[in-house]
């Protein structure tokens, strides 16, 4: 029997991780240098650790809330650490611990407090028979090399022992850079060389080579392949193929919408091509619209897509007034839909910005307004990583180019109470990480 192609490259890093931390090694850094596609290898090893089906005795925890180098991120990452105790509480009771343990975070202002904080509990579980490794997968980052600096501190000033830190990080990153190698600190350097895009291509193919959904699969993937590779030509082929199976298909008219937006995306960043995708976007649209008509339920998330596809398509041909007025059509249609509050938001920040383009400043102060409105309906806890700090600087903007200045006040505490009065330097802080 065959193995899962997933589960056979968990299995490959389960191999590297037994051979470069071997049970003799008490302390350190676990440093995974991977593919943007890799990133969720790594999770899912963490998990398998985390389950029944582990294979080794070390103690997995992940943490993934707060935002990475930001002054506060040790702290939080305490905080985490008591959410999670407070989730299993009831298991810990079991094992004889007491809430009191964690009951209040202590102060935390390096990694080594949040470490000492963990192990307060830890070393009370009678489980607790290997290492414990601390997976910092941080959803964001507020300052990459403040992150890394936090890393090197801690390595630097001795982790305690049977204690690992692990990380995940890109090849042309300032983690990369300054710790790879570094055994003199601990630091184990994993190449994970799991070729995903394989891995993609056999799951595709896995099942009754004669059934259509395996078909698909198939060519979309390689469809998608030719596409990021430049091979347009043989895209297009291939393209037509899943287009006309997908067709044949009855509940499949979404996946006609999706071949097409897929095949304009990959030409949109050919500038030579960008007429063409033009055209599979508008074909994708009129597909998705099919699918809404006659009752498919992946009709309307398509569709939105395609309008964001179609909107961005004008946008680089600097059609800024046909542009804005797509994206208000993709903020209008995420309006039937609580839960797309989000594409709602950056859709109107787009079409403002596309009005601001065309030299309209009353209608773009219109649709960042708008925006922010709809901003003022989202969790607070999840704006901070969103595109609101942009919208609120356009606004700032237009408040300088159309002498608003009586709404200044107003815009501001809006975006204090949504964003945090440090709100303006989540812009300076993405863009350095991007730079760097």
């Amino acid at each position: 029997m065959s193995v899962n192609p997933i589960a056979q490259r968990i299995n490959s890093l389960q191999d590297q991780y037994r051979q470069a931390l071997p049970p003799d090694q008490k302390r350190g850094l676990c440093l995974w240098i991977v593919e943007p596609d890799e990133v969720d290898m790594i999770g899912g090893f963490v998990l398998t650790e985390d389950s029944p089906g582990a294979v080794f005795r070390d103690l997995f925890l992940t943490f993934v809330g707060a935002a990475a180098g930001a002054s506060d991120y040790p702290y939080r990452l305490g905080e985490e650490w008591k959410a999670q105790l407070d989730a299993a509480a009831e298991d810990l009771k079991k094992q004889g611990l007491a809430p009191a343990l964690w009951q209040t975070v202590p102060p935390i202002r390096t990694l080594l407090d949040f470490i000492n904080f963990v192990l307060t509990v830890t070393l009370q579980m009678e489980h607790l028979k290997g290492r414990m490794v601390l997976y910092l997968r941080p959803e964001n980052y507020a300052d990459e090399t403040a992150f890394v600096s936090m890393i090197e501190e801690t390595l630097q000033d001795g982790l305690p022992e049977d204690v690992f830190l692990m990380i995940h990080t890109f090849e042309k990153s300032a983690a990369n850079q300054r710790l790879a190698g570094r055994q003199d600190w601990g630091v184990v350097t994993l190449r994970p060389n799991l070729n995903m895009a394989a891995a993609a291509a056999e799951i595709a193919a896995a099942g009754d080579p004669t059934d259509p959904a395996v078909q698909f699969r198939t060519l979309f993937l390689e469809m998608s392949q030719l596409g990021g590779q430049g091979a347009f030509e043989k895209m297009r082929e291939t393209g037509n193929k899943a287009y006309e199976l997908a067709q044949q298909q009855p509940g499949w008219e979404h996946l006609v919408a999706t071949v097409l937006a897929a095949q304009g995306a990959h030409l949109l960043t050919s500038k030579s091509h960008r007429e063409e995708a033009q055209a599979f976007f508008k074909q994708a649209r009129q597909a998705a619209e099919l699918a809404e008509k006659v009752g498919n339920p992946a009709g309307r998330p398509v569709h939105l897509q395609t309008l964001n596809f179609e909107a961005a398509g004008l946008f680089q041909q600097k059609s800024f007034v046909r542009a804005a007025g797509t994206y208000t059509e993709a903020a209008t249609l995420a309006a039937t839909d609580e839960n797309d509050a989000f594409h709602e938001m950056e859709a109107y920040r787009m079409a403002g910005y596309c009005h601001f383009r065309a030299g309209n400043n009353q209608a773009a102060w219109d649709s960042y307004h708008a925006g922010l409105t709809v901003a003022e309906r989202i969790a607070p806890a999840t704006l901070r990583g969103s595109s609101l700090p942009y919208l609120g600087r356009a606004l700032l903007q237009l408040i300088e180019v159309e002498n608003r200045h009586a709404a200044t006040t107003d815009i501001r505490q809006r975006l204090e109470r949504l964003l945090g009065p440090d709100w303006e330097t989540l812009i300076e802080k993405a863009e350095k990480a991007v730079s760097s």
